[in-house]
């Protein structure tokens, strides 16, 4: 039978233990322990464990047997024994002393913070722990969505260091400017030269101040129509400083949820005349910040908002209109065709995960809902692209789940055998190398070994599923 708890009032603790306690019968006092803890743990004077209470059902088939009438040293990992001294050594004294052990069970780390307070019989304890798991997958994952930000800002210095260093280094003449406010905010060398002036002295100035007053009609015609398609010439502008003629090419740069000119600055006459014209608007649906997009029964784009664009990295929609859907969706084809054979028998699809693949070899994991629509007499395919974030790549979304073996033979007749072997064989082949990087924390010669593949085989199966930040050098990995 349990005695009741010698209870040492301390700070912030109740002020009358006794005149509150005194009368507690072990029934009560075994609903309190259970009640108040995840686990609790009796202990004798030799610091054996003499009987345990668990809240978790599961946790309890497997720990209760391996722990009774076990040293509670044996059961902590060697790091935690110290902690359990200090515990159970300062069970008596005034306040509690909370320890965070970790306990060995099936060969898994199971952390627990614990505080122990003595019993009046025979100097026995409980030892009353809160169960961290779930506090410890928290904090994981706070590491693991910390670690791909960190690695995703990575890359974006590296491509913004190499794209400096270009623009530095180029001997064309060339000017960055704010494709709204028109103002300069980026001159290299050469085009230093060209203007005569230093780049502090056209950094903040608008690209009307750079070419001659009668130019400013023509310069905004030229930002206008490279807003709108992306990009446009002009065979002859006057600089203001030094009245020679330039022929001038501009381009839009879009990304980061702002927009800018790159202008490339050449001796007048070596530009080919002409322009697209400008294209007509697609309305409100252009701003959703929803990437979506059109198409028609082909499956060639009809219009792409602006969201969309960003996500394959194309400046303007008139770059993609008339180009299949097939480019920029899904693996070898034939995730379109699993989306258009199932649009024709549903009429809609939500939700169905995918990747997108941008203009330059980047790949996002996207979600994607889809409708169909017949619009005089022509079908037309309207098209949703949410990203997956890292954040819910963490959380537990898979990166590409497993098709439905019903998706796949909806393909039989549609798409060739071998199409429909080699993009199951690639989605297998790609979650193996991705739990293989996640078993051995990333560190690519031990995934390698545990696929039975090469190093360079490795490597070049990670280039192929844009998995991952790979280094220049193979062998400089471990």
């Amino acid at each position: 039978m349990i005695g009741t708890p010698v209870l040492q009032p301390s700070r912030g603790g109740f002020r009358s233990p006794d005149a509150l306690f005194g009368d507690l019968g072990p029934a009560q006092f075994s609903q309190l322990v259970e009640a108040s803890s995840d686990v609790a743990l009796v202990i004798d004077s030799a610091g054996i464990v003499r009987d345990v209470s668990i809240g978790d059902a599961d946790l309890a088939a497997r720990a209760v047997p391996a722990w009774i009438d076990r040293s509670l040293d044996e059961l902590v990992t060697v790091e935690s024994r110290g902690k359990v001294q200090a515990m159970l050594a300062t069970a008596a004294g005034d306040g509690l002393n909370w320890q965070e052990i970790n306990h060995v069970l099936d060969g898994e780390d199971l952390p627990v913070r614990y505080v122990a307070v003595r019993l009046p019989k025979d100097g026995q304890l409980v030892v009353l722990g809160r169960d961290l798991r779930a506090l410890a997958r928290l904090q994981q994952q706070l590491v693991d969505i910390n670690l791909t930000v960190e690695r995703d800002y990575a890359l974006y210095r590296s491509a913004e260091a190499q794209f400096r260093m270009l623009f530095q280094t180029s001997s064309e003449p060339m000017l960055i400017a704010d494709a709204t406010s028109r103002k300069v905010t980026s001159v290299n060398p050469a085009a230093e030269d060209l203007l005569h002036r230093v780049a502090r002295r056209v950094v903040g100035e608008t690209l009307d101040d750079v070419f001659a007053d009668k130019e400013a009609a023509a310069v905004a015609d030229a930002v206008a129509e490279t807003r709108a398609l992306g990009q446009a010439k002009v065979d002859a502008l006057r600089l203001r400083l030094t009245s020679s003629d330039v022929s001038v090419a501009l381009w839009l740069l879009r990304g980061g949820g702002t927009a800018q000119l790159l202008l490339r600055l050449m001796p007048a006459g070596q530009l080919r005349p002409g322009a697209p014209s400008l294209g007509d608007s697609w309305g409100v649906l252009s701003h959703l910040p929803e990437a979506m997009v059109t198409a028609g029964a082909d499956l060639d784009i009809i219009e792409a908002n602006e969201a969309f664009l960003d996500l394959v990295d194309v400046a303007t929609a008139n770059q993609i209109r008339s180009e299949s859907l097939a480019r920029f969706v899904g693996r070898h084809g034939v995730d379109v065709n699993v989306l258009t054979s199932r649009l024709q028998d549903n009429g809609s699809i939500r939700r169905y995960a995918t990747v997108l693949r941008g203009q330059y070899g980047a790949v996002r994991d996207v979600e994607l809902t889809a409708a169909v629509a017949d619009r005089d007499a022509k079908r037309v395919y309207a098209f949703l692209f949410r990203p997956v974030t890292p954040e819910r790549a963490v959380l537990g979304d898979q990166r590409r789940p497993l098709r439905p073996v019903s998706e796949m033979t909806d393909l039989v007749g549609r798409v060739p055998l071998r199409d429909i072997v080699r993009e199951a064989t690639d989605i297998i082949e790609e979650l193996c190398i991705e739990a293989a990087l996640a078993v051995t924390q990333d560190n690519r010669a031990s995934a390698a070994e545990m696929l039975g593949l090469s190093r360079q085989s490795l490597y070049s199966k990670l280039r192929r599923y844009g998995i991952g930040d790979l280094p220049s050098d193979p062998a400089s990995d471990s």
